[in-house]
């Protein structure tokens, strides 16, 4: 009797990789071996196409599928697209100038063909982070809509980013998510988020497989309760580590527990 296959739904920041590295060392060799076995990888983060492009500049992070911007966009591993929502234009930039009057918050602001970025006082164009001469409404003045916005600030108190959270959910009722993090807040096409996101990719994937997910944030929680088996880590908060059915300390320890299990 052939072994079902396993998907491994993987977060990238604080759970593959730190910055532009993998943050442990196993992870990357762990990987490898898994998809060596006929299993497949599929990264599902927040981030845009744009950022993970950057970032393969920077990793090998191969990978057969991509779960983007909380379960908005879906591309294959050679980053053809599959699947993309958008967020209205005038939700987009009606929430876009709730964004920009907060002096103190960088943003990001991405439709299918541009992402910028506000940092401090300099706009910036990903992925090569050069100089835009104009304004964000300007930029998205013609846009088909928004793939994301985000923000975020280093310091950001529980307090402030729920507070900022609940009121864009209350001007975009039922058009919209709003996802937090950490420091982060998405807001992405109604419907969507790593879940989502999960079940939109099974349709591409041609085969009957195993689910598997790994994550260490709030906006994994869905994820982590979808798949038939889930993993976090001890410093994960609570309602994370609630909904995953196993905590390890990094990606190559649960790879070791999905293939000891088939």
């Amino acid at each position: 009797m052939k072994t079902m296959k396993t998907i491994l739904f993987t977060d990238l920041d604080g759970t593959l990789i730190t910055g532009d590295r993998y943050k442990d060392d196993p992870n990357e060799e762990a990987l490898i071996a898994f998809r060596q076995k006929g299993h497949k990888v599929a990264l599902c983060t927040g981030r845009t196409w744009f950022e993970v492009q950057k970032l393969r500049r920077a990793i090998d992070l191969s990978c057969d599928f991509m779960v983007l911007t909380n379960g908005g966009e879906l591309r294959d591993g050679e980053g053809h697209p599959l699947l993309t929502k958008t967020i209205t234009p005038e939700d987009g930039m009606a929430a876009l100038k709730t964004l920009i009057s907060h002096d103190e918050l960088d943003l990001d602001a991405c439709d299918r063909d541009i992402q910028l970025s506000r940092v401090e006082d300099e706009l910036l164009i990903y992925p090569d982070k050069t100089l835009y001469d104009g304004t964000l409404e300007d930029a998205f003045q013609e846009t088909e809509g928004f793939v994301l916005l985000s923000c975020h600030r280093k310091d950001w108190t529980a307090t402030g980013i729920d507070a900022l959270a609940e009121a864009l959910r209350d001007q975009l009722p039922g058009r919209a998510e709003v996802h937090r993090n950490d420091v982060f807040l998405d807001i992405v096409p109604e419907g969507c988020d790593k879940a989502a996101g999960m079940r939109d990719m099974m349709t591409f994937v041609h085969e009957p497989m195993r689910t598997a997910a790994i994550g260490d944030s709030y906006n994994d929680i869905g994820m982590l309760a979808e798949a038939d088996i889930s993993a976090t880590f001890p410093e994960a908060p609570e309602e994370v580590r609630k909904a995953a059915d196993v905590t390890v300390h990094s990606v190559a320890e649960f790879l070791n527990i999905i293939m000891e299990d088939v």
